[in-house]
């Protein structure tokens, strides 16, 4: 996973503004951990919600704090605030959009129910970030300090959902004369944002029951098998990684005559497992 230093350096150099007067301020770490999104989520999603617990201050100081910030608003009405991560903001609020802890507000009580929630706000870039300050909360006597210590981004290219697919031959005549009976194309449940990011998804076609080679399974009629092909008109061969399709994951099944086979007619009724990984 790349390490996106330039955002890092850029952080760092905003962040020594507020570095005099901060040298005993409390530190509130809260680590981000991983986020998995696409680009193709609406910017303002909430990606993570963390619980948040502030401290509270002694009676005699009472009065609350003052909010500061580093970053500028991203949305204001939701009181959402744009990181130096790319696509990357966060809040911190009572209820979504409700009792959030906004620079330049009037003094909050501090206490219990906050949440650090993190939000997609644009393009974003995959990698590994220590974000650092994103509030400092303080009244005439203490200063606390809110910092992220590490966030990783997954930003996916593809997604692929986790359904059966069924696959359905139209009626056929059995003939001896032909290889090949029928066919029926399908789509494996996988969507990527270009064209080009399918390159990275790896498919692999595995079955539970005998095989009569290496790309053909037998079924549960006598000499009757099926193979199946990709896109390209490549076969796919059982318990290896697919010819991976261009531009799509549409793959095509064919009913064929096992060679020396007499076949007996019927219902096939077999099932295939498709594992998708991505790159």
């Amino acid at each position: 996973m790349p390490v996106n230093r330039n955002g890092q350096a850029a952080l760092l150099t905003a962040l020594s503004l507020f570095a005099v007067g901060l040298a005993h301020a409390e530190i509130i770490p809260l680590k981000g951990g991983d986020i998995r999104t696409t680009s193709d989520v609406a910017n303002g999603t909430v990606l993570k919600t963390l619980p948040v617990m502030l401290p509270t201050f002694p009676t005699s100081q009472s009065s609350g704090y003052e909010v500061i910030s580093p970053f500028a608003l991203w949305d204001a009405g939701r009181g959402i605030y744009q990181t130096t991560i790319p696509g990357i903001g966060f809040s911190l609020c009572q209820r979504e959009g409700e009792e959030c802890l906004v620079a330049g507000a009037n003094r909050v009580e501090p206490g219990a129910g906050y949440k650090l929630r993190i939000y997609k706000t644009g393009e974003l870039k995959g990698g590994d970030y220590s974000p650092g300050t994103l509030l400092i909360l303080s009244n005439n006597q203490h200063k606390r300090q809110l910092n992220l210590t590490h966030l990783v981004v997954h930003n996916m290219a593809c997604v692929a959902t986790k359904k059966r697919v069924t696959v359905t031959f139209p009626t056929t005549t059995l003939s001896y004369r032909k290889e090949k009976l029928a066919q029926a194309a399908f789509m494996l449940p996988v969507v990527c944002h270009t064209p080009q990011d399918y390159r990275n998804v790896m498919v692999n076609f595995t079955y539970g029951g005998k095989q009569y080679d290496d790309t053909t399974l037998q079924t549960n009629l006598a000499g009757l098998g099926i193979r199946l092909y990709d896109a390209a008109g490549n076969a796919v061969r059982f318990g290896q990684p697919a010819p991976t399709p261009s531009q799509s994951m549409e793959f095509v099944a064919n009913l064929v005559h096992l060679p020396g086979q007499k076949m007996a007619a019927g219902e096939i009724n077999v099932s295939a497992t498709a594992t998708i990984t991505m790159r």
